[in-house]
């Protein structure tokens, strides 16, 4: 938001809203939206409108008001999903899959008076571009130098950057940038400097071929000049043609000295404005995926996040005798070096002057903040990235533990007044399906597998807890293996009692953030249970942790049975429960444990009984 209070993202078919203020984590939750959300965009100067896009091709306007965020208005944008969105004043542009980009009007003024938060056909679509068979995958829009008149730069699903100016009431393509090797993902013009006497605008675009380049748009002063300064261009072109087709793999990072020119009429006169290539940044080693600017102050930072992990700030530095030239250099690093773990960073933002933010597909978000001259990480939201099937409580009901098809078990648990994700035991490679507690430090888990496993916390965990004061009691933890991890090409935690440093494990007296959670808090595992023929599907745990009863996928009458395990042994307690037909989906035992209830897909529900003998 523009006061730096609020970070709105999508999860689902829902907008979160985190409060960087008070530090409480996510405050509320945006509904009734028809699909997922794709695209967030705070309306400039306005903290209490938001607007968002979704895969269904909807468009909406949420507003604050005194009793939360309400829907302003909504139209049905395209019939694909909006790829991209950005406004500037009133004014919303939106790109789709449909290969379209259309541009609405927004009447604030009768959003912010309708009435239960409902307006009908409030966005009014003034015009509507064609892509041809490409469609928009980014979208930058700022106003000329010295001028009033929007500039729109948009990247489509091939390597060039296309510049849109207002003639009239209508947009027009007025100059396409050629550089890049690979789909430009990334755009944004560096507004917040551009200064009074500095009549310059800078356009950044980073792309998927890892680099990212830097745009200098100027006015030109003076009258267009003649014929012969476009024989100059058309000669310019086919000298730099033919260096790329000498330059083979290296063509997209040939440097271009060519002026682009364009002109911009208005009711009062004719501006002739220049684009020249101004920087090319490399330093990520995969494909960049966002950038942004920071938003106020002289000075130029770019920010750039990326697949490869990492995030990167990137600053002019002065060269030369006597300063009168500048090279850009990344003069801070943040993120994982080396690898690209879980498909790196999707996005990253300046929060403030001194803060920001990154986040990835695992459902993630990290957080630096400028401390005391340094960098430092700050906690962040985290949470699963796909549905979550199954919750338990720890005994006690000092935390829990949730089961996700993200393929992770997470365990969450208070710190202050919020709730925070402690730990994340099981990394695997199936969707996990449930998991319940045997104890307040051993937990079993079933996943779309035929095995059920058993974890037993390690001294990590359990000092964390102490330190935390979620849990005081005896166990030091010093007599359990202090981390778990996966070997390679497996698919068991084991033990790590042998080498372990500092590194792999971080003596934490705070909640982990998210790079720890992924790389040290995992839980070894201590037993395999088989049995079943077929996918596990239900996994209930008695009152008295004692027993363990697990149900799997079943056709037939044969393997649509409860199977019991003794939860120290792990061996089978008596015999398979018959008598489904099908598919036995949830077990439940009663409050003394002697008494199964069982319910399946057959429409049945069966009531076992424990014996005297048992």
């Amino acid at each position: 938001s523009s006061d730096s209070s609020l970070v709105a993202f999508g999860s689902n078919k829902f907008i979160a809203l985190w409060n960087l203020v008070d530090d409480k984590g996510i405050v509320e939750i945006i509904t009734g939206h028809a699909g997922n959300i794709t695209c967030l965009k705070f309306v400039s100067g306005e903290q209490n409108f938001l607007i968002a896009g979704d895969d269904q091709g909807n468009l909406y306007l949420h507003r604050k008001c005194t009793e939360g965020w309400q829907l302003a208005c909504s139209v049905k944008a395209h019939p694909h999903a909006i790829s991209t969105l950005v406004e500037w004043d009133g004014l919303v542009v939106t790109g789709s899959s449909d290969s379209t980009l259309k541009f609405w009007g927004m009447p604030l003024k009768d959003a912010s008076t309708a009435q239960n938060g409902q307006t009908d056909n409030s966005f009014n679509l003034t015009q509507e571009l064609k892509t041809g068979k490409r469609f928009p995958l980014s979208m930058a829009i700022a106003s000329l130098p010295d001028s009033s008149e929007p500039l729109l730069a948009v990247g489509l699903t091939d390597t060039r950057i296309r510049l849109y100016v207002r003639q009239g009431k209508q947009f027009v393509e007025a100059v396409s940038l050629s550089g890049h090797e690979d789909w430009v993902k990334a755009l944004a013009f560096n507004t917040a400097n551009s200064v009074v006497g500095q009549a310059s605008l800078m356009l950044s675009s980073g792309s998927q071929d890892g680099t990212i380049r830097l745009w200098e748009i100027l006015p030109v002063a003076g009258r267009e000049e003649k014929s012969t300064k476009d024989l100059e261009d058309q000669l310019l072109d086919d000298f730099e043609a033919s260096l790329g087709e000498l330059a083979g793999d290296e063509a997209g990072r040939q440097i271009s000295t060519k002026q682009h020119l364009f002109r911009v009429s208005t009711n009062e006169s004719v501006r002739q404005y220049q684009v020249t290539f101004d920087a090319l940044l490399i330093g990520h080693d995969a494909g960049v995926t966002d950038i942004a600017w920071k938003p106020s102050g002289c000075d130029h930072v770019l920010l750039s996040s990326s697949v490869d992990s990492s995030v990167i700030l990137w600053s002019p530095s002065s060269i030369g005798p006597n300063k009168e030239s500048q090279i850009w250099t990344n003069h801070h690093r943040f993120g994982d070096v080396g690898g690209q773990r879980l498909g790196g960073f999707v996005g990253a933002l300046w929060v403030n002057e001194h803060e920001i933010i990154a986040w990835g597909w695992n459902g993630g978000t990290r957080r630096w903040g400028f401390i005391d001259d340094q960098w430092s990480e700050l906690q962040a939201v985290t949470g699963h990235a796909s549905p979550v099937h199954g919750i338990d409580w720890e005994p006690s009901g000092r935390y829990l533990v949730s089961a996700s098809i993200d393929q992770t078990v997470r365990i969450h648990g208070p710190h202050g007044p919020k709730w925070l994700e402690l730990a994340r035991p099981q990394t695997h490679g199936y969707d996990c399906i449930q998991a319940a507690f045997l104890s307040d430090l051993r937990f079993a888990s079933i996943s779309d597998e035929k095995v059920t496993r058993v974890f037993d916390a390690p001294g990590a965990f359990v000092q964390l807890t102490n330190g935390l004061g979620i849990r005081v009691d005896e166990d030091d933890g010093q007599n359990r293996p202090m981390v778990a991890n996966v070997p390679p090409l497996g698919l068991s935690n084991k033990a790590m009692i042998d080498d372990v440093d500092q590194q792999v494990n971080p003596s934490l007296s705070r909640p982990p953030f998210e790079a720890e959670l992924a790389a040290t808090t995992l839980w070894p595992e201590i037993e395999k249970i088989f049995g079943h023929g077929y996918e596990s599907i239900s996994l209930s745990v008695s009152r008295s942790k004692t027993l363990i009863a697990t149900s799997c996928k079943a056709t037939t009458a044969k393997h649509a049975v409860v199977r019991l395990y003794d939860a120290q042994t792990f061996k089978p307690f008596g015999s398979p429960l018959h008598g489904h037909t099908l598919t036995v989906t949830k077990t439940a035992f009663n409050k003394d444990d002697r008494l199964i209830l069982a319910v399946g897909k057959d429409r049945t529900w069966h009531l076992f009984g424990r014996h005297d003998s048992q």
